[in-house]
């Protein structure tokens, strides 16, 4: 028992070697990635202010009742930037 304890110890002092000596750039590329910027309130508001400017307020209700709102300011903040795609979706299909 006591080699099979010596043998893991090996192992994982084995390990963390190989876990210190990996580039550190590629902890920076994932940290990056995951520091995506979380559009805010105001942004999602501007962007369907400018689509309802134009014509489509029909449609922007209509994408906010497809995430069980009647408001903006009633849709998760973690939904942002689903609705901002929508709404990209919606003014990328109306460009004449």
């Amino acid at each position: 028992m006591e080699h099979i304890r010596e043998v893991l110890k090996r192992v994982i002092n084995d390990l963390n070697e190989v876990l210190e000596s990996l580039p550190k750039e590629k902890v920076k590329k994932e940290k990056q990635v995951e520091e995506v910027k979380q559009p805010t309130l105001e942004e999602v508001r501007t962007v369907l202010a400018e689509l309802s400017r134009k014509g489509y307020t029909t449609n922007v209700r209509m994408i906010l009742i497809g995430f069980g709102v009647s408001k903006l300011s009633e849709v998760d903040p973690k939904d942002y930037p689903e609705l901002l795609a929508k709404a990209k979706e919606l003014e990328d299909a109306t460009k004449d």
